[in-house]
C-alpha cells in the first residue's frame, strides 16, 4: 500500500460553512480544518465522510491552534459579517511565517 504524500501541512477554511470550499483543500493539504460558527452547517459538513477536522467557532478566536502553526488560511464571502480586527490578529497570530491567508468570493 503507497503512503499518502501532501505538498501542505495545515490548512484551516474559516467561515467554511457546510464544507463546499473546505473539501478540495483535503486532496494536497496532510491535515485541513473547517470552522463555521454555524452548527448546523458543521453537521452538514460531517455528514460527508472525509479526513477533514470540523468545528463549530469563530474566525475571531482560533483558540485551539498554536501561535505560527498554520500554513494556508482560507476566508470566503462569511468575511464581510465578521469583526475584521479581531480576525486580522487572529490570523497573523497562527500563520506561520511566510503563510497565506487567501480571502476569495466568487460570483454565482
Amino acid at each position: 500500500m503507497q503512503s499518502e504524500t501532501y505538498a501542505y501541512n495545515l490548512a484551516i477554511d474559516v467561515g467554511c460553512g457546510n464544507g463546499q470550499s473546505t473539501f478540495p483543500l483535503a486532496k494536497t493539504w496532510k491535515h485541513v480544518i473547517g470552522v463555521d460558527v454555524s452548527g448546523s452547517q458543521i453537521a452538514e459538513a460531517l455528514a460527508v465522510k472525509s479526513n477533514i477536522d470540523f468545528r463549530v467557532g469563530l474566525a475571531e478566536d482560533l483558540y485551539f491552534q498554536q501561535d505560527e502553526s498554520v500554513d494556508l488560511m482560507t476566508a470566503g464571502i462569511f468575511i464581510h459579517w465578521i469583526n475584521q480586527p479581531c480576525f486580522w490578529k487572529e490570523a497573523t497570530r497562527v500563520l506561520r511565517p511566510g503563510g497565506v491567508l487567501a480571502v476569495y468570493s466568487f460570483n454565482t
